[in-house]
Formats: C-alpha cells, structure tokens, sequence
C-alpha cells in the first residue's frame, strides 16, 4: 500500500498512473489494484496492489519499467507512506484469485 499526496499537476498524475495501471495490470502474478482518495483531503490518495505472492512484487518493483514511470509519479506527487501487507480479514471480499 502506497499513500501519496499529489503536489503537481492533477491531470498529468491521472494520466500517468493509468499508464503505470496498464502496465501492472499486464504482469505476471498482478490480481488487482484499488486507488482511494481522502474524503477529506482530495489530494491525498492510497493505491493499494494486490500480487500473487510478496516476491512476483518486489521482482516488478526492480524492473526498469516500473522504476522510470514510479520517478515520473513521483516528480507529481509525494509518497506519505509504503508498507506491504498481508490480507488479514475480508477474504469473502477478495479477489478471486486470492480467495
């Protein structure tokens, strides 16, 4: 789970997070991803990805594809905080391919 406060441009940051998206969504042991926005702070956003296992992640993470779109986001946005979890309750609610 990332949590980030856009600090650029709101459209271009949509724009490229799409892309960064599209470009998870197309990796081997990628389930799924969820983008949430602050009700209170409309800036303030947490992404959180669903993988297969914490390895098929931390192999994308070092990929150089991911590393130049995340400095792209990153030049828009300030991450807040990064932690990795593991699902702990609600597996009636996740996604199939983790239940």
């Amino acid at each position: 789970m990332t949590r980030f406060t856009v600090t650029g441009d709101q459209t271009e940051f949509d724009q490229l997070l799409a892309v960064h998206e599209e470009y998870m969504r197309a990796q081997e042991g990628f389930v799924d991803c969820y983008l949430l926005r602050s009700a209170t702070r409309p800036r303030q956003f947490s992404h959180v990805g669903w993988w297969e296992s914490l390895d098929v992640y931390r192999r994308i993470g070092e990929s150089p594809e991911y590393t130049s779109q995340m400095k792209g986001l990153l030049a828009l946005a300030d991450i807040t905080d990064v932690d990795v979890c593991t699902l702990a309750s609600g597996h009636d609610r996740a996604p199939d391919r983790l239940s």
